[in-house]
């Protein structure tokens, strides 16, 4: 559910920042309750915290109708604003872009919105959909598979380097990336919920991939990825 929500959120946050003074915390929301000021200016009076908020579309009809809420696009947008308004240096703005089949298509318009509205935020996350909860139940309607969906997601992302403060793509193996793309790619899950098929360990990059996430695996299977043979010319760490 939608963190903010629970009804002893502040009690709960002030604790964690009093009894963990140098910790960062992380806060992922929809990002609604923070079109209302007051709550905003609340929460921003805890320094060090990173606020991530998800913005799956370019106008209201798109948004709306990804998370079935009305008004949602307005009131994350509004939030977005006030966050913007409202943070210090300590304060970090990750805005997220998840994919579905609903928004794919208008991935760049959406990059484009995010860059004019919101200056890009501090980070600009985009993320390849986990085959978990309502996206496994409605896998048919806004599921992606990788194959069909990369030629769409790195024109569009190829097309808008250098534009964004920080630009991250999460959910991704390598072997689905041009390598002009590898620099923005995170290792985004932890171990736990990711495979690596049995030809994963012929790839030349396995250790620095990310692997197939799992529930994607249960579902589609590996057929679509290959280990990555020849040198692809770029600096290892």
């Amino acid at each position: 559910g939608e963190t903010t929500m629970h009804p002893d959120f502040f009690e709960l946050i002030f604790w964690t920042r009093k009894n963990f003074p140098s910790s960062k915390i992380l806060l992922l929301s929809n990002g609604r309750i923070f079109s209302y000021k007051e709550f905003t200016q609340k929460l921003l009076s805890i320094d060090n915290l990173t606020l991530q908020i998800p913005f799956l579309g370019s106008n209201g009809e798109m948004h709306d109708g990804i998370t079935n809420a009305f008004n949602s696009f307005n009131e994350t947008r509004d939030g977005i604003l006030n966050i913007m308004d409202q943070k210090n240096e300590t304060h970090h703005l990750e805005i997220r872009i998840v994919l579905t089949k609903k928004n794919i298509s208008f991935l760049g318009d959406i990059m484009d919105f995010v860059k004019k509205d919101f200056g890009g935020g501090d980070s600009l996350v985009i993320l390849f959909p986990l085959v978990l909860g309502s996206c496994r139940a409605n896998f048919d309607n806004i599921g992606l598979k990788y194959g069909r969906a990369m030629k769409t997601i790195q024109s569009a992302v190829a097309a808008r380097i250098g534009e964004f403060k920080d630009l991250r793509l999460y959910h991704f193996p390598l072997c689905q990336l041009d390598r002009s793309l590898w620099p923005y790619t995170y290792r985004s899950l932890v171990s736990k919920i990711i495979h690596f098929s049995p030809k994963c360990g012929d790839c030349r990059y396995r250790r620095h991939c990310l692997g197939i996430p799992k529930h994607y695996f249960e579902v589609m299977g590996d057929e679509e990825f290959n280990p990555i043979l020849k040198d692809m010319n770029v600096e290892e760490d």
